[in-house]
């Protein structure tokens, strides 16, 4: 974030381990899950916004195409 110069919530994660998600959250960064190697249920309970199987999830392309991240609902 400091080399981007940006804030927590202009931050956007894609994480796909619970510890990274855990981290992420935990430093204030909308994070999404990317269930390729975890159960998405334990990348939720880890702290994720939401859960998609992998990039190619057109609710990944949907938000990168027009999302304001710090005012994302669920999706």
């Amino acid at each position: 974030l400091n080399l981007l110069n940006i804030a927590p919530e202009q931050g956007l994660v894609f994480e796909d381990s619970p510890s990274g998600i855990r981290s992420a959250v935990g430093a204030g960064i909308l994070t999404i899950g990317i269930a390729s190697t975890h159960n998405p249920l334990a990348l939720l309970e880890a702290g994720a916004f939401n859960v998609v199987p992998d990039f190619t999830d057109e609710q990944v392309w949907s938000l990168l195409r027009g999302a304001d991240v710090s005012e994302a609902e669920p999706l």
